[in-house]
């Protein structure tokens, strides 16, 4: 459904646009793929050159999420049990929250969804912003009920949290420790919903 919806947005911004070279170019441009960082053939780990796809992305995927910890470790900052005391007891009284947040109205996500840039990147489930612009009168009843479910439960949708990490070049030669991760997430969590900013167990 995607790629025929593709095709038709395609073949609609070349025939409305005939017989104007600027907006055709315009057209042009914003349908054709751009030249993008290629994906590294080999990469050396452990002064170990690795040049299997699978090897590559195994690499990438222990480095990215244990880099985290051994640059805490590194600085000395980790404290283990025998060095803090942590009371077992809760804080305040806890049957009562600590702030309220207030329901998404329909307006505020249509407001959002029409102020969303259409150059946004999309993630792992290649839903870009005009297709979601386009689609904003048959969903916007289901996005509403999903998002204030989220704020309500405290229960932030797993498929939602699932980005697209693309290992970026940093310069330098091929070393695993020369690449950082750009992750890329869902065009509505790259927007300015509520829980952008919100973390949410």
């Amino acid at each position: 459904m995607i790629r025929k919806a593709k095709e038709t947005y395609c073949k609609q911004s070349v025939s409305q646009n005939a017989g104007d070279s600027k907006k055709m170019w315009k057209a042009l441009n914003d349908i054709l793929p751009h030249k993008a960082s290629p994906s590294p053939s080999s990469i050396t780990i452990d002064d170990e050159v690795c040049t299997s796809v699978n090897d590559i992305a195994n690499g990438f995927n222990k480095y990215f999420t244990g880099v985290a910890a051994k640059l805490v470790d590194s600085n000395g900052t980790i404290c283990n049990d025998e060095s803090v005391y942590v009371e077992d007891k809760p804080i305040g009284d806890c049957s009562k929250p600590a702030f309220d947040l207030p329901s998404i109205s329909s307006e505020f996500i249509c407001r959002e969804i029409d102020l969303m840039s259409e150059k946004k990147a999309t993630g792992l489930d290649d839903i870009g912003s005009k297709i979601l612009k386009l689609a904003k009168p048959a969903i916007l009843s289901s996005l509403v009920y999903i998002m204030n479910l989220s704020l309500r439960t405290g229960v932030f949708p797993d498929l939602w949290k699932e980005a697209k990490v693309v290992p970026l070049h940093k310069g330098g030669d091929m070393s695993i420790n020369n690449f950082r991760p750009i992750a890329i997430l869902p065009v509505y969590e790259q927007s300015n919903f509520p829980w952008s900013n919100i973390y949410v167990c």
